[in-house]
C-alpha cells in the first residue's frame, strides 16, 4: 500500500469517526446510532479500522499511541459538545479497538521478519 494511500485513509477515517462523535445523535444515520453494548463495539471497529492504517504509516507503537489519543481526545470533545456527553466506557471501547488493531500490525510484521 502506498503511503498517500495510508495518509488518505487515516484522515477520511479521523474525519468520519469525528464527524460521527461530534455531530447530534439526531443526525446521524441508525446504524451509527448505538446505544448500550452496540455503541462499545462501534467505538471499538471504528478505532480499529482508524488504527490499521496509521500503524501502517507510523509502526504499530506509535500508531497505536496516535490513535488510542485520539480515541480519549474524541471523548474529551464530547464532554464539551452540547448535544453529547463525554464516556469512560466509549474512551475504553475506542483504546482496546486502537491496540488490538495495531497488536495486530505488530504481529503480521514480526511474522514477515521472521519469513525473510
Amino acid at each position: 500500500m502506498t503511503k498517500g494511500l495510508l495518509i488518505a485513509s487515516t484522515l477520511v477515517c479521523t474525519g468520519l469517526i469525528f464527524w460521527a462523535g461530534l455531530s447530534p445523535a439526531t443526525d446521524l444515520p441508525p446504524l451509527l446510532k448505538g446505544t448500550g453494548p452496540s455503541d462499545l463495539v462501534l467505538h471499538a471497529l471504528g478505532f480499529g479500522a482508524l488504527a490499521l492504517p496509521t500503524a501502517l504509516l507510523l509502526g504499530p507503537l506509535l500508531g497505536g499511541l496516535a490513535t488510542s489519543l485520539a480515541a480519549v481526545a474524541l471523548e474529551l470533545l464530547q464532554h464539551l459538545a452540547p448535544s453529547r456527553e463525554a464516556s469512560v466506557p466509549d474512551a475504553a471501547a475506542g483504546l482496546s479497538g486502537a491496540l488490538l488493531a495495531a497488536l495486530c500490525i505488530w504481529v503480521l510484521a514480526r511474522s514477515r521478519r521472521g519469513r525473510a
